[in-house]
C-alpha cells in the first residue's frame, strides 16, 4: 500500500495550511493511504474533514508556541523539545513511502525520522525563513534521502539561494508557485461596484501581527473616514497586548472581526470592495491577494517580498508605502462605479488564468510521483 505522511504545525488556518489541502489533493491521485499528523482541534482539522472526509487518517501531534518574530534563546530548548518528541512516530513513517514537511518548525524531528526510517522526504518553503532555520534546510538538503525542497515562489527561493548559495544549481531545490486553493475554481466574477453604496468598505485579512500591518490599516482609515476597515483574522499567540493596543486607537470606521474559514462567503456578507494587503513582512507568496482579486475585489499590496511579482501577473496595484495607500484608496473612492468593476474584472480575470488549482495539482503530482520513484 503506497502511503504518504504529511507533518504540519499548526490547528488554525494559514497560507501553509491552505496549500497543504492542495498537497492534500495531490496526493489522493497517487497514494493508497494519505496520514496527516498535525496539531488538531482547531480550524484545520475541520477544514481537512470538510474536504476529504475519512478518506485520510488524522494523527494528533503537538502544537509548538515560539516567540512571534526574531527568535530568542528561550525558543531554543523550546524547539527541540519539541522535535525530538516528534519521533514517537517512527513506526508510522517507517510504514510510508513518502514524508511530506508542509512546516519549518517540524523539519527537524522530520529529518531525523527520515534517517532513521530511511524514507524519502519532500520539504516545503513557505516562508522566508530566518538564517538559523535556513540552516535546517542546508543540513535537510544535504541527506542521501532528501528528494526535494519546494519554495513557493521565485522570490523565496532566491532568498533561500542566497542564504546557502552552495545550493544554488542543487537539483533538489525548486519552486512551485502557490495557487489558489480549489473552492476558487468555479467562482463567478461578481460586480461589487455598480450597486448604491454609501461607503467603500475595505478588508484585510490575516493572522493579526505588527508584521502583517493591521497597524497602518487603523492610520489609514483614520486618515480616510469615508471608507470602513474590516479587520479580519484571529490574534497571533503573543501578539494580545499589541491588538489591544490597536483596538484602543481605533478609530469608529474600523471593524474588527475573527477569523474566517470562507472568504469569498465573507466578503459576499460584508459587502467589501477592495482587498488591502499592507504587510512590513517580507511575503513568500502573498495568498490573501490571489484569494481577494478571485473574490472579485480591487486589490492593494504593499511592495514587499513576492507581492510585486504577484501584481506584475495580475494587475494588483503596488503601494510601497501608507502614503501611496492612502493616495490610491482616495483615488478609488471618486472613481466612477463602471471604472471600480472594470479595474475589479481585469484583477479577477488574470488571476484565474495565472493561479488556477488546476495547475499547482498537477506540478506537486509530478513532484510526488518523482519522489516516490527515487526512494
Amino acid at each position: 500500500m503506497r502511503t504518504i505522511i504529511f507533518f504540519d504545525q499548526s490547528a488554525s488556518v494559514g497560507g501553509g495550511q491552505i496549500v497543504l489541502l492542495s498537497l492534500i489533493e495531490a496526493a489522493h491521485g497517487i497514494f493508497d493511504r494519505v496520514i496527516v499528523a498535525a496539531p488538531l482541534g482547531g480550524a484545520f482539522e475541520q477544514r481537512v474533514r470538510e474536504r476529504f472526509g475519512d478518506t485520510i487518517t488524522l494523527v494528533p501531534i503537538k502544537e509548538v508556541r515560539l516567540t512571534i518574530g526574531r527568535k530568542t534563546l528561550a525558543d531554543v530548548p523550546r524547539f527541540i523539545s519539541y522535535n525530538l518528541s516528534l519521533l514517537r512516530y517512527w513506526r508510522l513513517v517507517r510504514k510510508a513511502n513518502l514524508v511530506y514537511v508542509n512546516g519549518g518548525r517540524v523539519i527537524l524531528g522530520a529529518m531525523l525520522l527520515s534517517v532513521l526510517c530511511r524514507r524519502s522526504c519532500l520539504y516545503h518553503l513557505h516562508v522566508d525563513h530566518s538564517q538559523l532555520e535556513k540552516l535546517l534546510f542546508l543540513l535537510a538538503a544535504r541527506l542521501p534521502w532528501t528528494a526535494g525542497i519546494l519554495a513557493n515562489s521565485e522570490f523565496n527561493l532566491k532568498k533561500f539561494q542566497a542564504a546557502c548559495p552552495s545550493l544554488a544549481e542543487d537539483p533538489c531545490l525548486f519552486s512551485v508557485e502557490n495557487a489558489l486553493d480549489r473552492r476558487y475554481a468555479n467562482l463567478r466574477f461578481v460586480d461589487r461596484f455598480t450597486t448604491p453604496r454609501q461607503s467603500l468598505r475595505v478588508l484585510v485579512a490575516g493572522t493579526l501581527t505588527p508584521e502583517k500591518g493591521q497597524d497602518m490599516a487603523v492610520e489609514l482609515a483614520r486618515r480616510l473616514p469615508a471608507i470602513e476597515m474590516y479587520l479580519v483574522g484571529s490574534i497571533y499567540p503573543s501578539a494580545e497586548v499589541w491588538v489591544a493596543g490597536l483596538r484602543n486607537a481605533a478609530p469608529v470606521n474600523v471593524i474588527f472581526h475573527g477569523a474566517v474559514t470562507d472568504m469569498p462567503a465573507l466578503i459576499d456578507r460584508l459587502g467589501i470592495h477592495v482587498n488591502l494587503v499592507p504587510s512590513r513582512y517580507e511575503e513568500a507568496f502573498g495568498l490573501v491577494s490571489i484569494e481577494g482579486m478571485a473574490s472579485s475585489c480591487i486589490t492593494l499590496v504593499s511592495g514587499r517580498g513576492a507581492l510585486p511579482d504577484i501584481a506584475a501577473k495580475t494587475g494588483a496595484i503596488v503601494c510601497e508605502h501608507i502614503d501611496a495607500m492612502t493616495a490610491e484608496l482616495d483615488r478609488l473612492v471618486a472613481m466612477p462605479a463602471d471604472q471600480l468593476t472594470l479595474l475589479a474584472r481585469s484583477q479577477f480575470e488574470a488571476t484565474m488564468i495565472a493561479y488556477a488549482p488546476d495547475r499547482y495539482i498537477e506540478e506537486v503530482s509530478l513532484i510526488m510521483r518523482a519522489a516516490m520513484a527515487s526512494a
